[in-house]
C-alpha cells in the first residue's frame, strides 16, 4: 500500500485581527510544525524573543 504524502498534514486557517487591519490565511502544517508553533506563541505573553 502507498502512503499518501500528505496524509498527517492538518488544513487550518490563520486569522488575524486588529483595530487596523484584519486577515486570513489557508495553510496547511505538519504535525511538528504546530508543536513548534505552540511553543513559540507560549513565550509571548512571557514577553521573551520566540527566536
Amino acid at each position: 500500500m502507498q502512503e499518501l504524502p500528505w496524509r498527517d498534514f492538518l488544513d487550518a486557517e490563520i486569522v488575524v485581527t486588529s483595530g487596523f487591519a484584519q486577515g486570513r490565511s489557508a495553510v496547511c502544517p505538519a504535525p511538528d510544525d504546530v508543536a513548534s508553533w505552540s511553543q513559540a506563541l507560549s513565550t509571548l505573553p512571557a514577553g521573551r524573543d520566540p527566536a
